[in-house]
């Protein structure tokens, strides 16, 4: 190679790989050392930052990048793997060697990286979401350009650059530098050694030595299959501490096919390990231990035992080998676990996390394990199993001891008071007010225990989460069955108001007239209050006789659910599902909304206790002359006759009476919706299909309200201020907000004949509002960020209060002038300098106090822009 060469020859070395096919059969692509893997990086990172350089052979492959080639590498020629290690060599020359004494110097100088990735924050399930498994390594360019010098000159790696790599040794693996510890290994203390394997698991970088990749796709497969070898060669040279041996544990079980064989050798060889503790991290580019975070209160309680964490690990890879073995290497099935996931965090055993995962195969395993212990430990264990209904689970959990009630409290409970904890129904308000009326009369007439009485059970989900009972997953499906059977397993019965609640929302007359019998209180003397539940929707029982042959006969008994129907009514008077309430013209109409729950009936029917369709269960009945079934018979003689026509024909009539009602009430949503379907011109004229949407019992709907009564009326008196004409919705959790901002904006609308965005701007960050296509409003829907508001509602779960001095939160709102005058939360919230705060149960209000001129820009602005889009 000249001292500079022709284009031509670079375009033999660096060839276009991505899109192109091999030339020919007789072709084949060279193994690469690391050393030409590595200078491939560094070429192309150098290309990159060395634009200005003038060096005619950096133009010619700067110049073939520009022509749309990538430079990787193509040895399929002799002259060009010649070319290739004199170009690298000429490369290293002149641009690493002169620098070799600085870039030493700046290896001496910086601190050691701590060992950190995803195994150091397994209980980051957003972090594992949001690529928050990456790692920035503050000398990986460094020791990139040390692994290139010494693969050329490999009397480089003398004693001091020994010491360097003694210090940083898991760095260097974490590149995947292992060419350079192939030539360092001699020399290496058995502890560097363990810490470079460790990083080396976890690496993305280049290749083995000898390893024989023939595309850039195999690449990956080939590593499954190489590196494990490689690094149980390597391990019995080598010592691991406690979180090297958490590392390869963890990526073994993550990244790897061949889990079973290094797991079972590095368990081997960390075997004294295990039951050491290796901290917990937060992810990010700097390093924060989980003790000085703002979650060192929860993730302080989980266990950070090695063996712990690898069974933590092997729970969320669905790793059963990875299982198996942390089990009989003693990982604790007990241990306390934080799970911090996108909107919400939750305390759990091993057990339950499983179970929270529906790792079916995996709680199989668990749940088996002599290891669990009786008490109130795996109580949230428990309390899955019942939440999932899996009966195994129960039986097996029970049988070892496990108590149905934990001993934990939940902090909504101690900030309430003795009479405020007496006549609670739980955090949030997740019932309508004739609900709530019902549940008081129960629990005045029941027993009835306050809140801090009885276990309760967190379950998240993407709206943050809610609290349970043990009761109240069973009535919310009036499962009688099931819960006589856990009754029968002791779990006890006690109800709070909330529960209640639960009963009067599902209507679970059932489980509500055996809990009296348990409770020795006569249902004679007693149905009023079986009364209150049918008033709700009490189901049309169906008792037929089914004569299967000529002297025997079996009971065909079922029960007609119209709770569907119930919560469409419910929603439609909410502003809710009123095209599709309208929509019912015809008593057929109602079938597609009925439930059919078998109560007793032949084995050919089904099993006892299902719930199906209506639509569905008569389709499972036909005639057919004489071989028509005695099952078909029964059932589809009482369908076409007068009885079953009367029960339709008269819960259409209140459908009828309720489409009246709605038509002739004052609600300006409403009447809006009604006159553009009366015109033919609402939006879901056009859909092929009218809406519809089947609700079991026990279902809520999001139309409930989650905010006090009290919240609500205040937000009625700020958005009828004269001087509101922005609104901004932070959120859209709670539908009765938007409901009663939105009947604002078109009452304005109405008055000035404006259209609605002009009379009444309204900004919601949002990713969607489905339910106000009928309503004629006009919405500005923002995704990221949120246009200006002369008042601001937070309205989300999240993100909805201040709670510094200052104004300033992490998780809150910076009340800085010039952005927002007045402001909303259904959250408590601190005095703040320059506003005016003012409180009552269940919000708080700022205003701001000083001179308002510095609004009218916001304003114009915000008009301007509402304007263009």
């Amino acid at each position: 190679m000249n001292d500079q060469p022709d284009t031509s020859e670079h375009q033999v070395i660096f060839v276009d790989c991505w899109d192109r096919k091999v030339p020919n059969k007789g072709s084949s692509h060279a193994t690469l050392s690391e050393a030409e893997e590595c200078c491939r990086h560094i070429v192309i990172r150098d290309l990159e930052k060395n634009h200005d350089s003038h060096i005619s052979w950096l133009q010619a492959l700067r110049q073939h990048l520009w022509d749309g080639h990538r430079p990787c590498i193509e040895g399929g020629t002799l002259a060009g793997r010649v070319g290739f290690h004199e170009f690298a060599r000429r490369w290293t020359g002149e641009q690493i060697f002169p620098q070799w004494p600085a870039l030493l110097d700046r290896i001496a100088t910086t601190a050691p990286e701590i060992p950190r990735g995803r195994f150091r924050w397994l209980h980051h399930g957003r972090a594992m979401r949001h690529g928050g498994h990456e790692v920035r390594l503050s000398l990986s360019r460094e020791w990139e350009d040390v692994a290139m010098g010494v693969s050329l000159e490999p009397q480089r790696l003398d004693d001091a650059l020994m010491m360097l790599f003694e210090r940083h040794a898991w760095q260097v693996g974490r590149l995947g530098l292992s060419a350079l510890a192939t030539a360092a290994w001699p020399r290496l203390s058995r502890g560097a050694r363990g810490s470079f394997l460790a990083g080396f698991s976890n690496s993305r970088g280049h290749a083995i030595p000898g390893a024989l990749r023939a595309t850039a796709k195999k690449a990956v497969n080939m590593a499954e299959m190489e590196w494990p070898a490689w690094i149980m060669a390597r391990l019995p040279e080598a010592e691991l501490d406690a979180a090297s041996v958490l590392e390869i544990a963890c990526e073994a079980m993550s990244r790897w096919s061949a889990k079973e064989a290094l797991l079972q050798a590095v368990f081997e060889h960390g075997r004294g390990r295990l039951q050491e503790a290796v901290e917990r991290m937060e992810p990010g580019a700097e390093v924060l231990w989980s003790s000085q975070s703002a979650h060192a209160a929860h993730v302080g309680r989980a266990s950070s035992r090695v063996i712990d964490q690898v069974l933590e690990e092997a729970i969320i890879q669905e790793c059963d080998v990875g299982v198996k073995l942390a089990l009989d290497h003693g990982a604790d099935p007990n241990a306390h676990l934080w799970w911090q996931a996108e909107h919400f965090n939750e305390h759990h055993t091993s057990l339950s996390f499983a179970m929270r995962l529906k790792k079916t195969k995996l709680v199989d395993l668990v749940v088996h394990s002599p290891a669990i212990c009786s008490g109130p430990t795996q109580a949230v264990a428990l309390w899955e199993a019942v939440r999932q209904r899996h009966d195994d689970w129960v039986d097996a959990l029970v049988a070892k001891g496990v108590r149905f009630e934990n001993n934990e409290r939940p902090a909504w409970v101690e900030a309430l008071t003795a009479e405020e904890r007496a006549a609670s129904f739980g955090p949030g308000l997740l019932f309508s007010a004739a609900e709530l009326e019902i549940a008081r009369q129960l629990a005045a007439a029941l027993p009835c225990l306050p809140v801090d009485a009885v276990s309760w059970f967190y379950h998240g989900d993407g709206e943050g989460g809610t609290w349970h009972t043990l009761l109240d997953s069973l009535l919310q499906r009036d499962s009688l069955e099931w819960l006589q059977h856990l009754a029968s397993l002791g779990m006890p019965l006690k109800l709070t108001h909330f529960d209640y609640a639960v009963m009067a929302h599902a209507g679970a007359m059932r489980c509500l007239a055996w809990l009296m019998d348990q409770w020795q209180m006569s249902r004679e003397e007693n149905k009023d209050l079986l009364a209150l539940l049918e008033g709700i929707c009490p189901p049309h029982s169906i008792n037929l006789t089914c004569h299967v042959e000529r002297n025997k006969s079996v009971p065909f008994r079922v029960e007609l659910l119209r709770d569907a129907l119930r919560h469409l009514i419910s929603d439609a008077r909410q502003c809710y599902r009123v095209y599709e309430l309208m929509m019912i013209r015809r008593p057929g109409d109602l079938w597609k909304y009925l439930m059919v729950r078998l109560v007793s009936v032949p084995a050919s029917v089904g099993g006892p206790n299902g719930c199906v369709q209506l639509e569905a269960f008569d389709k499972r009945f036909y005639w057919a002359w004489d071989d028509t079934t005695p099952e078909s018979n029964t059932w589809l003689t009482y369908r076409q006759g007068p009885d079953f026509k009367k029960v339709i024909n008269q819960w259409f009539s209140e459908i009828r009476q309720t489409q009246q009602e709605l038509r002739e009430g004052g609600n300006v949503l409403i009447r809006h919706e009604i006159v553009a379907l009366d015109q033919h011109a609402h939006p879901l004229d056009h859909k092929p299909a009218t809406p519809f949407e089947i609700t079991r019992p026990g279902h809520q709907s999001f139309t409930l309200p989650c905010r006090s009564e009290a919240y609500y009326d205040k937000l009625r008196e700020l958005v009828a201020r004269p001087d509101v004409g922005i609104v901004s919705v932070r959120g859209d959790d709670d539908y009765q907000t938007l409901r009663i901002v939105l009947e604002e904006q078109r009452r304005r609308a109405d008055t000035t004949g404006q259209r609605p965005h002009e009379a009444f701007t309204v900004h919601v960050l949002t990713d969607g509002l489905r339910f106000v296509s009928g309503w004629n409003v006009e919405v500005i829907e923002w995704q990221e960020g949120l246009g200006y508001g002369d008042l601001l509602i937070a309205a989300g779960a999240r993100h909805s209060t201040i709670t510094d001095p200052d104004g300033r939160a992490p998780h809150g709102y910076d009340l800085r002038p010039f952005e927002r005058r007045l402001f909303l939360t259904h959250h408590a919230g601190p005095e703040a300098e320059g506003w005016n705060r003012k409180a009552g149960p269940g919000w708080t209000f700022y205003e701001d106090t000083r001179q308002d001129q510095h609004y009218a820009e916001c304003i114009a602005q915000s008009r301007e822009r509402n304007r263009r889009r």
